[in-house]
């Protein structure tokens, strides 16, 4: 498990629930707590569908889909 010194990353579909609980993971003695901005698949595009604009797919930053 992590340890309270450790640098922890949180991810998630648009970057708000991972903000929040990189907040929350502060709040219990985790220093390094981080949000990925824009999570995985960014804002919604002017179709109201995400995965095109901002977020770590759009940026064509490395993942796969198991």
């Amino acid at each position: 498990g992590a340890k309270p010194a450790d640098a922890i990353l949180f991810l998630c579909r648009s970057g708000g629930r991972s903000k929040a609980a990189a907040i929350a993971q502060t709040g219990t003695g985790y220093s390094k707590c981080y949000n990925i901005a824009g999570g995985f698949e960014g804002a919604l595009d002017g179709e109201s569908r995400r995965g095109h604009v901002g977020g770590w797919k759009a940026a064509g930053l490395p993942w796969n889909q198991s």
